[in-house]
């Protein structure tokens, strides 16, 4: 993909609304939850990257709780197709992704953060994996780095699921472009809302962690991750890192092991090399063998 197409996929509705509300039950309901504070700079652009989809059953819940700016104002623009959702509180992130959790009614749920983005065709991509991994519980796929301006700086792509890489390392899978069947909420439960950064590591950790679940990794590219002066994660504190290591020590705990950092990077680093290989993504393997 091209920067100039990622650009023009979110630059204004392309989508058809009759399509956006036929509610065709052919295809899997998906739920999109979007946590929005003080996004008015983004959030339209994350809601056409799910319009835009032109997906023909898809339920779209944004919560937004006291935001002082003119997000509210942008998302009305879309009442239609937009369901604007809250309970008047402020309560964080973690805390807003659940209160839409809790309102879905599609058998795959996902959430994206309002400055983030869906991919061209991730929704029917998803829709066409879940179909053929009956299965599968988790899907999972690739992902662009964008910058405030949509432009593409990289990719990141992804490997099979490996728990140990995931308790370790961190993020084997990311919710921008992370998919799962609302039935996981009634057995693993909601996000962990002690969390305030580190609440889709932690389900992640659950997801992996739990009998019978599979997680399915599908090399498409579906989402997009935005780095800007004002991300959470670009302002990443100490908290988040207690964060991880709390969740990853308890992990250790329950899982009763004590793995050594230095040889599951090593072992990590040699498997997602000889997978990419293998997979025939050149390219992709010399920007990560020259970046390091």
């Amino acid at each position: 993909m091209t920067n100039t197409h990622l650009q023009d996929f979110v630059s204004k509705p392309l989508f058809k609304p009759s399509v956006i509300l036929s509610h065709d039950s052919l295809y899997p309901k998906i739920s999109v939850i979007t946590p929005s504070y003080n996004q008015e700079a983004f959030i339209e652009r994350t809601i056409l990257s799910v319009l835009n989809q032109n997906y023909p059953n898809v339920e779209y819940i944004i919560v937004d709780d006291r935001t002082p700016d003119n997000s509210n104002e942008i998302i009305r623009k879309y009442g239609e197709f937009v369901k604007l959702a809250g309970d008047g509180t402020n309560r964080g992130q973690t805390a807003a992704i659940n209160f839409g959790l809790r309102q879905t009614t599609g058998e795959i749920v996902t959430f994206q953060n309002a400055d983030d983005l869906y991919a061209p065709n991730a929704f029917y991509e998803l829709a066409k994996s879940y179909a053929q991994n009956p299965t599968a519980s988790v899907f999972f796929g690739n992902l662009y780095i964008i910058d405030e301006n949509d432009l593409i700086q990289n990719e990141m792509r992804m490997t099979p699921f490996s728990l140990e890489e995931h308790l370790v390392l961190g993020m084997q899978a990311h919710n921008q472009a992370l998919f799962f069947k609302r039935e996981l909420l009634n057995t693993v439960g909601y996000l962990d809302e002690k969390y305030n950064y580190s609440f889709d590591y932690e389900l992640i950790m659950r997801f992996g962690t739990a009998p019978g679940v599979l997680l399915k990794y599908v090399e498409n590219l579906w989402g997009a991750f935005r780095i800007h002066s004002q991300s959470k994660t670009t302002n990443i504190t100490s908290s988040y890192k207690n964060e991880r290591t709390e969740i990853s020590q308890q992990y250790q705990k329950q899982l009763g092991t004590k793995p050594n950092y230095t040889w599951v990077r090593a072992k990590s680093y040699l498997r997602k090399l000889i997978y990419w290989f293998g997979q025939g993504q050149w390219n992709y393997l010399i920007r990560k063998l020259t970046s390091n």
